[in-house]
């Protein structure tokens, strides 16, 4: 059994910087898509790339369950030494190609909105699951597919690397054959090129670089809103493909780059699309419990207390745990002496958790007028820091188009004529 694969990272049309990182050395194949501030983002996605190839070059047993762990601490770290990256955070989908010689497989982990794809035997299944806010509305049915689509809140986020010290992440075993097709991409891909096409370049025969090529210059044509990128493994069984160019692995870092030329290589032959294919039951990352060595004489107590004070102790964490997150995942943009600021968490605060002060601008109230500084004082809540921070910008956008207004002089008086614009908040957050 052996592989070739092709890698392409794009920043898009519309993105100054692309804060994608991917990797692929033959048997490890990765998408991170990174998100928060004008950095952050892609400093996160290079530390989850980076926690990859330093565990796989160290092969310790079980490494591969260990790293999206270890990542998602390093970043929580990162972020805590830099006040400017508070907040970043990024997608990772994995997949490791591992197994006998008579029974491949790759083992892909996932966290956030990149997803994997496999192509066989001309079906398209999707492997992975987006954990995003219209995922969970349209699972639990109230909202439809088609509805999805163009809801607002697509983007958000439910789980990332860097949100939170605790982790769940999606696991799924793959098993492969001589013809099989692996794709792994970020949502800058999928959310511009359809299924179908996806499985019809994916059956093609061009190789796994002209297929990577393509799906980001499809991506392109159509719009290319976000960063791209993708991955394409070519599966072939003992002798087959001999003479196919391979591509060296390749480690694509926040490159704002070039972007390919179309290739002119044509995409024949049908395919069946089977997008709500899945894999198998999800699991999760087990988090280890702190062991503590217990002296002094041992106490005897029944059964049913232990199950008491389990449960008891249980429902207090989820209790908690519920308040926390409650507590801390919100922004809001408020009025601190003549500054504008953006705290974490309510206004008001929820129990025993305070807003904290996150950013100070250096936007001014003697530079609003009244009603915005009324729209502040009220609070402004957002779901994320990276929403609050869009609030902002529109905010001083408006602020300029005003004040340019007001210099407009009219050909028939010498009075010059005032426009208020109302401020717009943006509260769409994605993946970057």
């Amino acid at each position: 059994m052996r592989l070739e694969w092709g890698i392409s990272s794009d920043r898009g049309l519309v993105r100054g910087l692309n804060q994608d990182s991917v990797m692929a050395n033959g048997s490890v194949f990765a998408v991170a898509d990174g998100m928060g501030g004008h950095v952050g983002g892609e400093i996160a996605s290079r530390i989850a790339i980076d926690q990859i190839e330093a565990h796989e070059k160290d092969q310790a047993s079980g490494w591969f369950d260990s790293v999206f762990a270890d990542a998602n601490a390093a970043i929580l770290r990162e972020a805590q030494r830099a006040s400017e990256l508070h907040g970043m955070g990024t997608t990772l989908t994995a997949a490791y190609f591992h197994g006998s010689e008579e029974e491949p497989f790759f083992t892909v982990q996932s966290i956030g909105d990149s997803r994997a794809y496999l192509w066989t035997e001309g079906i398209l299944h999707q492997i992975t699951d987006d954990h995003t806010y219209v995922r969970e509305l349209i699972r639990n049915g109230s909202i439809s597919e088609d509805e999805g689509l163009h809801h607002r809140g697509r983007h958000i986020l439910t789980r990332a690397l860097g949100r939170e010290e605790s982790l769940e992440v999606d696991t799924f075993t793959v098993r492969v054959q001589g013809g099989d097709r692996l794709l792994l991409c970020s949502d800058g891909l999928y959310n511009h090129v359809t299924d179908s096409t996806l499985g019809s370049i994916l059956g093609s025969d061009l190789s796994g670089q002209e297929m990577a090529d393509k799906l980001v210059n499809l991506a392109n044509e159509d719009g290319g809103s976000d960063n791209i990128s993708v991955i394409v493994v070519r599966i072939f069984s003992d002798g087959e493909g001999e003479g196919l160019h391979r591509r060296s692995a390749q480690h694509l870092l926040g490159e704002s780059g070039g972007r390919s030329e179309p290739t002119s290589s044509g995409v024949s032959g049908k395919v069946r699309v089977n997008p709500i294919a899945r894999g198998p039951v999800l699991a999760s990352i087990p988090r280890p419990l702190d062991r503590k060595v217990v002296g002094g004489r041992a106490k005897i107590v029944t059964v049913r207390v232990v199950s008491f004070m389990t449960v008891l102790l249980l429902f207090a964490l989820a209790v908690g745990l519920l308040v926390n997150d409650y507590a801390h995942h919100a922004y809001f943009v408020d009025i601190k002496g003549d500054h504008v600021v953006i705290y974490q968490g309510h206004p008001g605060g929820v129990l025993w958790f305070q807003p904290k002060l996150v950013v100070t601008t250096a936007l001014r109230t003697s530079s609003l007028n009244q009603a915005q500084v009324s729209v502040l004082r009220a609070k402004v809540e957002e779901p994320t820091l990276a929403a609050a921070q869009t609030y902002l910008r529109n905010l001083k956008h408006d602020l300029s188009l005003e004040k340019k207004a007001k210099t407009v002089t009219t050909p028939s008086t010498t009075s010059t004529t005032s426009t208020t614009l109302a401020s717009s908040s943006s509260t769409t957050t994605g993946s970057g």
